[in-house]
């Protein structure tokens, strides 16, 4: 396994005027088998629980690192694999589990074509809600969709 990147600059056109940008954190090539790992680091205070671990607005940042790698790099996108580096700030000392104990937790969620087709697709719709045909933003009340909940700005409008 070979480091090809650090903070690798993703940019591409989503459609005229609007850009996709992102900075991927680590990108290893695996030369043996000619396939890619593409890895976002977050850190957290006690790692990630199952629910966040299946919140799509969670994942599909990495679903999108994985699109457009492929067309900006020309990989094929059955050559890159998607993973999460979460660090946790804290870790219990008298843990229920051994696993708990453990300082980083690894976590590859799916990113396949079908998961890819509804990531892009997500992405269309948001693009459609909120840009009018010309590229301008459509001045109107949004719904909050944190991938965290409400935060304490959404909260304040209830």
């Amino acid at each position: 396994m070979m480091l090809a990147g650090v903070e690798t600059l993703l940019y591409q056109e989503l459609r005229p005027g609007v850009m996709f940008k992102g900075l991927v954190d680590l990108v290893f090539y695996h030369p043996n088998n000619d396939t890619w790992t593409i890895m976002d680091i977050k850190t957290c205070t006690r790692g990630w629980s199952a629910d966040q671990k299946k919140n799509p607005n969670l994942t599909a940042q990495v679903v999108l690192y994985k699109e457009f790698f492929a067309r900006q790099f020309g990989i094929e996108k059955d050559k890159i694999d998607v993973e999460f580096f979460i660090v946790k700030r804290r870790v219990p000392v008298e843990a229920e589990f051994a696993a708990m104990t453990r300082r980083v937790q690894e976590f590859r969620p799916p990113a396949g074509p079908r998961k890819t087709k509804q990531v892009l697709t997500q992405l269309d719709k948001f693009l459609a809600d909120v840009l009018d045909e010309n590229g301008d933003f459509i001045d109107k009340e949004y719904k909050c969709n944190s991938p965290l909940g409400k935060c304490k700005e959404c909260s304040s409008f209830d």
